[in-house]
């Protein structure tokens, strides 16, 4: 009987070694997470939303009668170099235009702190003191230098007084003139309304008193007409005792004021029946006040430097770029795993 010689043989095959795998594993799992984390990072960092750069302005219209505030904001980096600017605030101030103050001239001042508190609450607070302030006088101020050009100086002082204590940065308080207010005011309404093929007044206050401003279509030449009429026959006891909070200092003025718009519209500048419904009365254009503070915002923008606007961490090119990349790397490293365990019988052969 042969001996089972097979049998008898000691055993000298080695234990498969299974470390490499386990390597393996660890350094494809590293890749993994690596490549995951910059993708998702990217992804991120890329897509979060850029910061508005926003500046902020105020101007303060002080008028015969009162004076209001208005607040204005526009991205830093600017358009064509002007400011693309939007009304965001506006506070009228209690009480007297500054110009009714000559006589205590100290109150001009203190007139106007309530609304400089509200423009504080406005405008973000780290931007205080980067934010200009201007106030520009019109018709009570133009007439009491006139009358008095000490006293109006005296004025002035008092709201500068005021001004250069706000947290704002204070830029000058004058006396505008008739015609920089118009030109002013004719960049408003161009501005609001896209073109610059409009007209600017101060006629809308006299007639909205007469109720001849609409939104919708014009009012008719001859309604405005036995309008101006219709208020200049009535006595003036009816009118005083219809209008008590209007001072009689203005109330006065207003069958003068139509009688004069009228007047210069038809006769001066030719408005017949049918061109009349080409006007229209508008104290507000969208959002914004059609005076001509928004005029003067925009002309002084020109004077604030622009910023460079906010960009992305990447270009659109290396962003790309670098997620299609991270996405190779994390199907290379799948198809490296699924390989490394479950290897195709081709790969196998040279292991038996």
């Amino acid at each position: 009987m042969v001996p089972n010689v097979r049998s008898s043989l000691p055993v000298t095959g080695t234990k498969p070694r299974t470390s490499w795998p386990r390597k393996a594993l660890l350094i494809l799992g590293f890749l993994f997470a690596l490549a995951a984390i910059a993708l998702v990072a990217m992804a991120v960092s890329q897509n979060k939303p850029l910061p508005k750069n926003i500046k902020y302005g105020i101007v303060l219209d002080a008028g015969s009668s009162h004076t209001n505030l208005y607040v204005y904001e526009w991205p830093a980096e600017k358009e064509n170099d002007t400011g693309v600017v939007h009304q965001v605030e506006v506070c009228k101030v209690e009480g007297l235009g500054i110009s009714g103050y000559s006589q205590d001239t100290e109150k001009a001042g203190l007139s106007l702190q309530h609304c400089m508190k509200r423009a504080q609450e406005v405008v973000p607070e780290q931007q205080h003191r980067e934010t200009p302030v201007y106030l520009g006088a019109t018709a009570g101020m133009r007439l009491l230098s006139l009358q008095n050009r000490s006293m109006a100086d005296r004025v002035l002082s008092a709201v500068e007084k005021t001004l250069r204590s706000s947290p704002f940065n204070f830029q000058g308080a004058r006396v505008i003139s008739g015609q920089e207010e118009g030109a002013y005011g004719w960049i408003t309404i161009n501005y609001l309304l896209g073109n610059f093929k409009q007209a600017f007044s101060a006629f809308y206050f006299v007639m909205n008193f007469l109720n001849l401003t609409t939104e919708k279509s014009p009012v008719p030449l001859d309604k405005a007409t036995s309008a101006v009429e219709s208020f200049c026959s009535r006595p003036w006891h009816e009118v005083k005792a219809e209008f008590p909070k209007i001072k009689e200092k203005y109330l006065s003025e207003y069958c003068f004021s139509g009688t004069y718009i009228l007047s210069l519209l038809e006769n001066g500048y030719g408005f017949t029946m049918e061109k009349w419904q080409n006007i229209q009365f508008l104290g507000k254009i969208g959002s914004s006040d059609a005076g001509w503070t928004l005029g003067y915002m925009l002309n002084l923008t020109n004077m604030i430097p622009a910023e460079k606007p906010p960009t992305r961490p990447l270009s659109h090119a290396s962003y790309v770029g670098l997620m299609v990349f991270c996405s190779l790397v994390l199907v290379a490293v799948l198809l490296l795993s699924w390989l490394t365990f479950h290897k195709p019988k081709c790969l196998q052969k040279g292991l038996i």
